[in-house]
């Protein structure tokens, strides 16, 4: 699962039934990541700093070593991570995460 599907209180257990190759519902997560994209940063320094959170676990999870050797799971894996580097360019505002993606 990914730090999105946790932010709107979605956990891993809640997704088994939408597992792909050891990742819960990798196209919820790319879809959710995208449509933020269409949106400005929140103003919200709350909502903002929850996402952050979020982003920084798609980021940690990235260097995790694989839970499986199919290609399947390297693909979902990293469409979530190229979705969530992808809104850190979109809102292109904390170094931090900039130099991590």
């Amino acid at each position: 699962s990914s730090g999105i599907n946790a932010e709107y209180g979605v956990s891993s257990s809640d997704l088994k039934d939408y597992m792909y190759y050891v990742i819960a519902a990798p196209w919820l997560s790319v879809k959710l990541l995208r449509l933020l994209q269409y949106y400005p940063q929140p103003e919200d320094t709350s909502v903002y700093e929850r996402l952050k959170e979020s982003l920084e676990t798609i980021l940690n999870r990235a260097t995790d070593p694989p839970k499986s050797k199919k290609i399947q799971h390297t693909n979902a894996k990293n469409a979530v991570l190229f979705e969530a580097i992808n809104l850190i360019i979109h809102y292109d505002s904390d170094a931090a995460l900039m130099v991590r993606s």
